[in-house]
């Protein structure tokens, strides 16, 4: 009974707009680095007690985009989840890890991974995301500065 009261209570369109700003933020990062990389629609978040679904402009985001901007697109997600950390009322607990693999849809990430990487290290850098934490693997990350970097050399599978 409680948890149907707190469900009827919850601002599902408060959400919607936290978290499609929050992708909306990543992305908009994304063109200042690389100028009309991203030239697609706005993200549309829609969220409801039993449903969730994110669309580009009118389409499911899976059917509008192809592989480089699906790893984008993903991106957004996870920085638009790590933006809520910072917020009051958000429970999202300030951590994301991503393992970036070695191509995305047939495509080489190696030399996506500083410039997708990038946003996430400017908004962890602000004063209200001291303690929140980005931990990503990938195959190179050199020349990023104001992060931690460790260089594994030993190959491990699994």
């Amino acid at each position: 009974g409680q948890v149907d009261d707190i469900t009827r209570a919850t601002d599902f369109g408060h959400g919607e707009e936290l978290l499609a700003s929050g992708m909306t933020s990543y992305l908009n990062a994304l063109n200042r680095i690389k100028p009309n990389v991203w030239r697609h629609s706005a993200v549309d978040v829609n969220l409801s007690r039993s449903t969730f679904s994110i669309k580009v402009g009118s389409r499911r985001w899976s059917s509008a985009l192809g592989g480089t901007d699906t790893l984008y697109f993903l991106m957004s997600y996870h920085f638009g989840l790590l933006s809520l950390s910072s917020l009051p009322h958000c429970h999202y607990p300030g951590l994301s890890i991503i393992d970036l693999p070695g191509d995305f849809l047939g495509e080489s990430i190696e030399d996506k991974e500083n410039f997708i990487v990038q946003p996430f290290i400017d908004l962890l850098a602000q004063e209200s995301f001291t303690g929140a934490q980005v931990i990503m693997t990938g195959a190179s990350f050199k020349g990023l500065t104001g992060v931690h970097r460790t260089n594994l050399h030993k190959v491990y599978v699994g």
